[in-house]
């Protein structure tokens, strides 16, 4: 019950931030965060990578079954450096993605850097 009710609130604040106006950074704004030089910059990429990071591997750790949480197995080893490098490594490959929001970017990114074997 309580895995149905953290997957409805999710869907519930998708859909409530969609109806009103853009509220997240899209994949373009978080690359130019990514690949800037002013420490504000930085820690933008930083924060918006490590706080998806955290939030996928909070939600494996508490048992949620669904992809793309389950396909993205990243290593006890791996840095939030090797995370944002993934996702920059992807930014600049993926041009098509950069319209969608940053956060289903850094998904895409981890699911592709670090998938599950």
């Amino acid at each position: 019950m309580k895995k149905l009710l953290i997957a409805l609130t999710l869907v519930f604040c998708v859909t409530a931030t969609e109806a009103k106006s853009k509220i997240y950074l899209s994949g373009d704004e978080l690359y130019g965060q990514c690949t800037g030089d002013h420490r504000l910059q930085i820690t933008t990429c930083q924060s918006y990578v490590l706080g998806i990071s955290d939030t996928l591997e909070g939600l494996k750790d508490i048992g949620v079954k669904v992809s793309p949480i389950s396909d993205i197995c990243i290593p006890r080893s791996a840095t939030l450096i090797d995370r944002i490098l993934a996702v920059k490594r992807y930014l600049r490959t993926k041009s098509v993605d950069l319209a969608y929001p940053g956060g289903i970017v850094v998904v895409n990114a981890l699911v592709k850097a670090f998938p599950c074997k």
